[in-house]
């Protein structure tokens, strides 16, 4: 199972190219699964909704693509859309727990959720696919988390060009 942090979705439908790409046809063709929480889906759309240095047809094309991704790819398990307009990030990430594995785990709070997503899922031996790069050097086994890793990307945030011969 690979769980896409939020920045691998918006690089995968916006950017393309690279591990993210590589993710999705693993997840069309069933050779991986992934889960995509109300969370991670808010991150995305927010992220996507307030990048004004896009077109709106194209931010509009990138959450359509994200959207028919995860609701109609039956290797991966979707949130409901009623989940997703109830979460509030803000609130998640202060919880005190999420707070407590951010302190001990050495993340920020707002991956904290991404984290436990994958513990919760820990039976399918998990990893997590981030760009995230102080996220991306957490070790899950030196905290006896052996059912999970996480794999950095190192990506590069802009679009290629085409030229035109």
């Amino acid at each position: 199972m690979l769980i896409l942090d939020s920045n691998a979705w918006i690089h995968a439908i916006t950017v393309g190219g690279g591990r993210p790409d590589e993710c999705i046809d693993a997840f069309l063709d069933g050779r991986e699964s992934s889960v995509v929480d109300a969370y991670i889906c808010a991150e995305v759309i927010e992220n996507i909704e307030n990048d004004h240095t896009t077109p709106q047809r194209k931010r509009d094309r990138a959450l359509e693509r994200f959207s028919g991704l995860i609701y109609q790819c039956p290797s991966i398990i979707a949130c409901t859309q009623d989940q997703i307009d109830c979460i509030d990030r803000g609130e998640v990430r202060s919880r005190t727990h999420n707070k407590l594995i951010g302190r001990l785990a050495d993340i920020q709070p707002k991956d904290a959720p991404v984290f436990n997503l994958a513990y919760e899922h820990r039976s399918s031996s998990p990893t997590i696919i981030t760009d995230d790069e102080e996220f991306s050097q957490l070790t899950p086994s030196e905290y006896g988390i052996t059912e999970l890793s996480i794999r950095g990307l190192g990506l590069t945030w802009e679009a290629p060009t085409q030229t035109i011969d």
